[in-house]
């Protein structure tokens, strides 16, 4: 998948990247979707405490995309819940079917929902992340103890949307970012915190915009001068 995608109205890039803190995989992974003025962007962090939690990023990654090809509601709101719906069935087939541990299946979740001719949206998060609208910044911070989509059986959605979720409204979004947690893990060489700088960085400040490639090279200038995260990272961002 490419880090980027341009439309006359709007520029989307992302990026998904290990943390020093894995030693293998990138426990992340991020999606995007567009469909006529719609554009669903999610991004998806792997219970560390979990098993394979790669796999379950990434799965959760390609159901969100599945149920955004099939939502069909009129409003934002509206397809924020049927696209929940649709990955918590999904996921409770999928470990039915194959036998699969629900320690295999635990992965954060947070994706926009953004009609761009309005450039109005609505972000639904089940779990820690961050989110920046035109400039301010909301830390999601459920102390490492999000409740995960496959942990509930699937009684009423909108119950486990009212008690578990997240939902935030948006207008006239000019430049907007959703990620996972790992942005605030960064540190500069001395080993000193840089997260205020680190998310100007990546989803403020606009050099590089017209590269598709833009997250990556930031993010490769920031390794250059010794930066680290200990945690993976998976950012998307979309300006107008």
């Amino acid at each position: 998948m490419a880090d980027g995608y341009n439309n006359e109205k709007y520029k989307m890039r992302w990026i998904s990247k290990k943390g020093n803190g894995h030693l293998n995989n990138c426990d992340d992974a991020v999606s995007v979707f567009v469909k006529d003025n719609t554009a669903y962007l999610g991004v998806f962090d792997g219970c560390s405490g979990g098993q394979k939690s790669y796999f379950a990023a990434e799965l959760h990654a390609k159901l969100f995309k599945k149920a955004a090809k099939l939502a069909n509601s009129q409003s934002l709101e509206y397809q924020s819940h049927e696209i929940l719906n649709m990955m918590r069935r999904d996921l409770s087939l999928f470990k039915s079917i194959y036998e699969i541990s629900s320690v295999e299946l635990l992965s954060t979740v947070i994706f926009a929902i953004i009609d761009t001719n309005t450039k109005a949206g609505i972000i639904l998060s089940a779990g820690d992340g961050v989110i920046i609208c035109n400039e301010k910044i909301n830390i999601i911070d459920q102390n490492n103890l999000p409740v995960y989509l496959i942990e509930h059986e699937l009684d009423n959605n909108n119950n486990f949307i009212d008690q578990f979720c997240s939902i935030q409204k948006f207008d006239s979004i000019s430049d907007l970012t959703i990620s996972t947690d790992g942005i605030l893990t960064f540190k500069s060489k001395e080993k000193l915190d840089q997260v205020d700088f680190v998310i100007d960085y990546f989803c403020k400040d606009q050099t590089l915009l017209n590269s598709l490639a833009m997250l990556p090279r930031k993010y490769n200038m920031l390794i250059s001068k010794n930066y680290i995260h200990e945690d993976d990272l998976s950012m998307i961002r979309i300006l107008f």
